[in-house]
């Protein structure tokens, strides 16, 4: 499922209504969660011709190597050549978040997040073209080097491809904690623009 959320300007930082760039997050329940400025576009990057293959790879070399946790996932990032973003939350007890760019692709990693408090690391891929999401499935598959943990819902009672499916694995961090991997992809609308695939890693939390 996927949600959109909206934050007015007290809670955010001085900072120019753009400066997530196209950053993309999760809730709490391990949704879809996009972020809006008040008074700003939000416009995300240009768009790009990055195939699945490519999405994944950055994703596992960034997200997946870096366990979702900002001491690593920062120079992860760096090593693929994305450029980082001053991005700062205002408030109080503000999280603290890390959003990095490159072509077509935004990511984003927080230790906590506004209500979710499990460390999550993002990488939204907006494509000139969106791929059929049995494609980024079979490049997850080959990447982790294993099916979807709930394969089994991605077909309705009628025998359809599930529409609300989003995909997942069980990770396993290098001190033995479980973190989920996800895939989303959806098509661009008034509230969240450009088609898009996002690949978010986040710490499993009991009950979800």
């Amino acid at each position: 499922m996927i949600r959109s959320a909206t934050l007015t300007a007290a809670l955010l930082a001085a900072a120019p209504a753009t400066a997530q760039n196209g950053a993309m997050w999760v809730d709490a329940q391990g949704r879809m969660m996009s972020l809006t400025f008040a008074g700003g576009s939000g416009l995300p990057p240009a768009s790009a011709a990055t195939d699945p293959a490519q999405m994944v790879a950055l994703f596992k070399d960034v997200c997946v190597a870096g366990s979702a946790s900002a001491a690593a996932v920062a120079p992860a990032a760096e090593a693929r050549s994305l450029t980082k973003v001053p991005f700062e939350m205002g408030g109080k007890n503000a999280p603290v978040a890390g959003v990095w760019t490159g072509q077509g692709v935004v990511v984003s990693q927080a230790d906590t997040f506004l209500g979710n408090k499990a460390a999550q690391c993002n990488a939204t891929f907006f494509v000139d073209a969106l791929p059929a999401k049995d494609k980024v499935v079979e490049a997850m598959t080959a990447a982790l080097g294993a099916p979807p943990t709930n394969a089994d819902k991605a077909i309705d009672k009628k025998g359809r491809p599930a529409k609300w499916w989003d995909p997942q694995w069980t990770v396993t961090a290098p001190d033995g904690s479980p973190l989920t991997a996800v895939i989303f992809v959806a098509k661009g609308n008034e509230y969240m623009r450009g088609d898009r695939v996002q690949l978010s890693l986040y710490a499993a939390k009991k009950g979800r």
